[in-house]
C-alpha cells in the first residue's frame, strides 16, 4: 500500500501512529519506535505516542534514543525470521537515573491544550461566518455579490467537512498551516458577507425610495400609533432595552441579528439604513446622564454600525464629523453601559458627546467632537 505521509501535519501523523500501535498487544514492540526524523533522531512526538499508549514518557532526548534502540531490538526479535525471545522493555521508572532525565508530559499536555483551543476557536469562527453567509444568500438576488458569497461558502464548507473528516472534533487537531488557512477563510468570508449586506441594504433602500415616490402625492399625514399598535411599539422597545441591558451586564457587544432575533418579523425585514429607528426609542430616556445602550450594537466584525450617527442625531446629540471621533464616543458609551449595569455597578465615566447646540461637553468631558 502506498501512502503519501507528506499530506499530514505533525498532529495528524502522531494520531495516526497512536492508532496503529493500539492495534497490537501492549507487550509487543512499539511499531513507531524505529521511525526517525530527518536528522536521524526519534520522532519529536514519540513521547506523546508512548504516553497515549499508557507506557509513560521516556523523558529527555538521551533517554528516548536509548529506549528506542531497545524497542528496535525487540521488533527485530519478534518479527525476524526465525523469531527469537525479545529482550525486556525498558520501563520508564527505571530510566529516571539517566543524566538529564526530565519528564515533559505536562509541557506537552499544555501545548496540546493550547493547540486544541486555538483550533476550536478558528473552526467555530469559520462555522459561524458560514452560517451567517447562508442566511444572507436567500436574501440576495442574482448578482456578483451573491456569486462571490456562494463561491466562498462552498470553499468554506469543503474545508469544514475536511476538518471533521480528519477526525478532529470541531477543529481541535488543526496544525499551524491549517490554522493559517482557517484565518484566511474567515477573512474572505467576512469580506464577502460585508459586501452582501451592503448590496441588500442598497436594494432595500432603493425599494423604499420608489415606494415613497409612488405614494407621495396621495399619502396622508402619518398618524401617531394608537391602541394596540402603540402597545406593540412600546413592547418592542422594552424587549430591545432588556436585551441590551443583559448584554451590558455581561460586558459584551451584540450584532443586530442577535439582538432582534425572534422579536418580530418587522425587525427582521427592516432595511439596513433604517435600523436606527427602533434603537433610538431605547435610549430616549437616557439623554441626560444614563448610558446610550444602542452603542452596544456592532457590525458582524465588531465595529461601529454606520447608522449610529442617525441614533445620536435623533436623540438630539451633536453628531461628529469624523469616523475617528464617532468611534471614541461609541466606545465611551459602551464603557458607561458596562459601568451602569455591571454587577456590582461602578461610577460612570463622563459622556463625551454634547447635546446639539452646546459648544462645550456634558459633564466636563473634553472638547466638542469634530
Amino acid at each position: 500500500m502506498n501512502m503519501d505521509l507528506a499530506q499530514y501535519n505533525s498532529s495528524e501523523l502522531r494520531d495516526l501512529l497512536i492508532d496503529v500501535d493500539r492495534q497490537v498487544d501492549k507487550d509487543e514492540p512499539v511499531l513507531s519506535a524505529p521511525l526517525q526524523a530527518e536528522d536521524g533522531d526519534p520522532l519529536p512526538y514519540l513521547g506523546s505516542i508512548t504516553y497515549s499508549l499508557g507506557l509513560g514518557n521516556p523523558g529527555s532526548p538521551p533517554v528516548i534514543k536509548r529506549w528506542c534502540l531497545r524497542e528496535v531490538e525487540r521488533a527485530f526479535a519478534n518479527y525476524g525470521v526465525p523469531a527469537r525471545t525479545m529482550p525486556e522493555r525498558l520501563s520508564m521508572p527505571a530510566l529516571e537515573h539517566v543524566t538529564g532525565y526530565r519528564s515533559f508530559n505536562e509541557a506537552a499536555d499544555r501545548k496540546r491544550r493550547r493547540e486544541s483551543e486555538r483550533g476550536h476557536r478558528e473552526f467555530s469562527k469559520v462555522q459561524q461566518l458560514a452560517d451567517r453567509g447562508r442566511q444572507l444568500l436567500s436574501r440576495l438576488e442574482r448578482s456578483k455579490p451573491r456569486q462571490r458569497l456562494q463561491r466562498q461558502l462552498t470553499h468554506a464548507q469543503r474545508w469544514l467537512s475536511g476538518v471533521e473528516g480528519w477526525g478532529g472534533r470541531q477543529g481541535e487537531s488543526l496544525g499551524g498551516a491549517d490554522l493559517a488557512q482557517a484565518r484566511d477563510i474567515a477573512r474572505s468570508l467576512n469580506a464577502v458577507i460585508a459586501s452582501a449586506e451592503q448590496s441588500i441594504a442598497q436594494r432595500q433602500s432603493g425599494k423604499q425610495s420608489e415606494k415613497r415616490e409612488g405614494h407621495a402625492k396621495t399619502a396622508k399625514p402619518a398618524a401617531r400609533p394608537h391602541g394596540s399598535a402603540a402597545t406593540a411599539v412600546a413592547m418592542q422597545t422594552e424587549q430591545l432595552r432588556q436585551r441590551l441591558i443583559k448584554v451590558a451586564r455581561d460586558r459584551r457587544t451584540v450584532t443586530w441579528e442577535a439582538l432582534t432575533g425572534g422579536i418580530s418579523d418587522a425587525l427582521d425585514a427592516l432595511p439596513y439604513s433604517a435600523r436606527w429607528e427602533p434603537l433610538a426609542p431605547v435610549d430616549a430616556e437616557s439623554v441626560t446622564t444614563a448610558p446610550l445602550l444602542s452603542a452596544l450594537v456592532t457590525t458582524p466584525g465588531g465595529g461601529t454600525v454606520p447608522y449610529y450617527r442617525q441614533v445620536l442625531r435623533k436623540l438630539g446629540f451633536e453628531v461628529p464629523r469624523t469616523d475617528e471621533v464617532l468611534t471614541i464616543i461609541w466606545k465611551r458609551e459602551q464603557e458607561r453601559s458596562y459601568a451602569a449595569y455591571g454587577v456590582p455597578p461602578s461610577p460612570l465615566p463622563p459622556r463625551l458627546v454634547p447635546r446639539a447646540g452646546d459648544r462645550g461637553t456634558e459633564e466636563g468631558a473634553g472638547p466638542t467632537p469634530g
